[in-house]
């Protein structure tokens, strides 16, 4: 990828499974803005993204939790 600041557009699905053994769902929406540094990749900037998503979004991601996300380039 090109250097540069990129602001991205996430759309999250995190399935948990809670302590009292009842699956929730939940659905988000979120941005974020990654600065890329030469010679980074796309794969660099996915985990960056959603390292930040996950801390933004106080998501719980345990053991049994399934997270998706689609994120493009804004």
């Amino acid at each position: 990828m090109q250097a540069g600041t990129y602001h991205w557009i996430l759309s999250l699905v995190c399935v948990e499974e809670g302590l009292d053994g009842v699956v929730r769902t939940r659905y988000a929406n979120a941005e974020s803005t990654v600065e890329v540094k030469p010679g980074g990749t796309r794969q660099d900037v996915y985990r960056a993204v959603l390292a930040q998503t996950v801390a933004d979004l106080k998501l719980n991601l345990g053991t049994t939790s399934t997270l998706a996300f689609i994120c493009e380039p804004n």
